[in-house]
């Protein structure tokens, strides 16, 4: 923008100079909404028949605990689990109480073994439809599959919430990079806190 007023007047002024630009004041903006999640606990469960298998390593999964505890939240636990629905189920049945945060990696495609999203329907009272218009709007900027992600976000109670995330290690780390600082509002939410 300076460049540009730069340009309009250095016709008039061949010595002009811009300097001394300083922010008086701020409003708005990522700052004024995001909040780390200090004081939250949070379990990361990766679907992945092959990874359960040990068949690969498991990457996603160690990026979503990376960033979780970058933004101060407690990882209390971690699990890599066969694509099995009730097994899934069954763990966010074991962790609701336990946990405020589950973050799940994988299984949320078009294939007969992606799952996350029926399990994940299942335990929910709430979704959080904001979350997962998001997440695959921003996704489709960067890689128009991310449309083919079936992610569910949703409230388990009033003190837990779930959010599916891709399998990709680059799913992982896009989504969490812009939907983390929201988590503690949407838990907050959950809670009765209000706005």
């Amino acid at each position: 923008m300076l460049l540009n007023i730069y340009d309009m007047c250095k016709g008039i002024d061949k010595d002009i100079v811009i300097k001394e630009i300083r922010l008086i004041s701020k409003k708005g903006g990522k700052s004024d909404y995001f909040e780390d999640l200090t004081g939250e606990k949070a379990a990361v469960i990766v679907l992945s028949d092959r990874a359960s298998k040990g068949e690969y390593e498991d990457k996603s999964g160690k990026i979503a605990i990376e960033m979780l505890k970058n933004l101060n939240a407690e990882v209390v636990h971690y699990e890599v689990i066969p694509d099995d629905k009730d097994m899934l189920i069954n763990l966010f049945k074991s962790l609701q109480d336990k946990v405020n945060i589950i973050i799940t990696s994988g299984s949320t495609g078009f294939s007969k073994r992606d799952i996350a999203p029926e399990a994940t329907k299942e335990v929910i009272i709430k979704e959080m439809v904001g979350f997962e218009e998001i997440m695959r709007v921003y996704g489709y900027r960067k890689v128009p599959k991310s449309i083919m992600s079936r992610a569910v976000c949703g409230i388990i109670n009033e003190n837990c919430i779930v959010i599916n995330l891709p399998g990709s290690s680059g799913g992982v780390k896009d989504n969490l990079s812009m939907i983390g600082g929201l988590i503690k509002h949407a838990l907050k939410m959950a809670r009765g806190e209000g706005h």
